[in-house]
């Protein structure tokens, strides 16, 4: 029996106008349209979902989108929520998959994949299909064999793109043999974390040179005052840190810090833009 589904799983999330511009990322995925398959794979946080919506917004085609969850797991349910996002785009296809999935007993995946196939054979006009959090899909999942069937022959009108937080259970090592996929990795470290090792580094490194100063300050003082004492006849006191210059040594420390942000703020931006690499 087929299932109910929420519609609002099928909506592209929306783009900031104030989001990181990563003009050279949308280049490369664009670059990467005349092959079936892009996959977008990097941990929590790097932005996957706001590229690919800003990628499909760009875009002079039409763009299916699924966000999936745990239970999509379930090839019926998947299969559901694939065909509702492609009926959005072209209402007037009919598609012979989908009495499939009104019966009691589901066929394997292969036979599965082959029906899909035809029925979006019929779509002559290219279109992309978008399937965000792809690593909710369980290893095991029957939905992996479908898409691994998929792949093997993809229709000519449609991209498939995959985003996830780590490699699916695809071949990936021989579509990128023979160069039938775009893959899009991250590298290097986050950027939050980007951010905080700069600004910790230039608190660190105004800490450090506090710290040098009046060890230097002292360190003269107690060698130098009985040189001056006999030689000069100066005897000058040593005694410890007043409040008033603990308070400038404090100005400073933050001064530091606050230089330390400008440079930060860069890197992260520029760490937003480059943090993924494209591979062809």
């Amino acid at each position: 029996m087929k299932r109910s589904i929420l519609f609002t799983k099928l909506q592209r999330p929306p783009v900031a106008p104030d989001i990181v511009p990563r003009d050279r990322l949308l280049d490369r995925l664009n670059a990467g349209l005349q092959r079936p398959l892009t996959l977008i794979s990097a941990p929590a946080g790097y932005g996957k979902s706001t590229l690919a919506s800003r990628w499909a917004a760009g875009c002079d085609y039409p763009n299916a989108w699924v966000s999936l969850e745990e239970s999509d797991s379930d090839l019926q349910m998947f299969l559901s929520y694939v065909l509702a996002a492609i009926q959005m785009l072209f209402p007037r296809t009919k598609f012979r998959t989908e009495a499939i999935l009104e019966t009691s007993q589901m066929p394997p995946a292969a036979d599965l994949a082959r029906h899909l196939l035809n029925d979006l054979n019929q779509i002559s006009e290219p279109f992309k299909l978008v399937l965000d959090d792809y690593h909710r899909i369980q290893r095991g999942s029957p939905v992996n064999d479908l898409l691994d069937e998929f792949l093997a022959y993809p229709p000519r009108g449609m991209h498939l793109v995959l985003l996830t937080r780590h490699d699916p259970s695809l071949p990936i090592a021989t579509m990128r043999g023979r160069r039938e996929m775009a893959i899009l990795r991250s590298v290097g470290a986050r950027p939050m974390h980007v951010l905080s090792l700069i600004v910790g580094e230039a608190g660190l490194v105004t800490l450090m040179g506090i710290a040098t100063g009046i060890v230097l300050l002292y360190g003269l003082l107690v060698l130098g005052q009985p040189l001056l004492a006999s030689r000069f006849g100066l005897l000058i006191g040593i005694s410890g840190l007043t409040t008033h210059e603990m308070l400038l040594m404090g100005i400073v420390c933050v001064a530091g810090v606050l230089i330390g942000v400008i440079p930060g703020i860069r890197i992260y931006r520029h760490s937003l833009a480059d943090g993924l690499t494209v591979r062809v």
